[in-house]
């Protein structure tokens, strides 16, 4: 018999995966933070990370829009983000070219095996991940 390894689950009360996030979270809209929750984290993870990432950017290697660090290892969600979180950049909303084709932003939560620092430090941590994708076009 084989044991299913657990599956993160990332949801968005603003939007579904691979739909349109709405203008209101946007820098056409006030940049409002998009609610992202969270369920499934595996019982040994001892850190949770939050990763919004638009590779569509054009600048080498995308750009990062928004990163959480230190969150419980539990499911949760933002916001609010927890007092003993880090933020790194804080929350900042989709704001394409004007006429670029729809960007696509990767709310990626990583449940993680230590409390990392930086961005870096996550993928040697990842013991799970999920990943929701929103567009954005302007």
């Amino acid at each position: 018999m084989t044991i299913a390894a657990p599956k993160i689950v990332v949801t968005s009360t603003a939007f579904e995966n691979n739909q349109p996030i709405p203008r209101q979270y946007s820098c056409d809209g006030g940049s409002a933070v998009v609610p992202v929750a969270w369920s499934g984290i595996p019982a040994e993870a001892t850190s949770v990370a939050l990763e919004v990432h638009d590779p569509d950017a054009p600048l080498p290697g995308g750009f990062l829009h928004w990163l959480v660090l230190g969150l419980p290892p539990t499911d949760g969600s933002v916001p609010p983000v927890p007092e003993a979180a880090r933020q790194d950049p804080e929350w900042r909303g989709p704001c394409p070219p004007e006429g670029s084709d729809p960007h696509h932003y990767r709310f990626t939560v990583y449940a993680l095996n230590k409390d990392v620092q930086t961005r870096a430090e996550i993928k040697d941590a990842t013991i799970a991940q999920s990943t929701l994708v929103g567009t954005y076009r302007r």
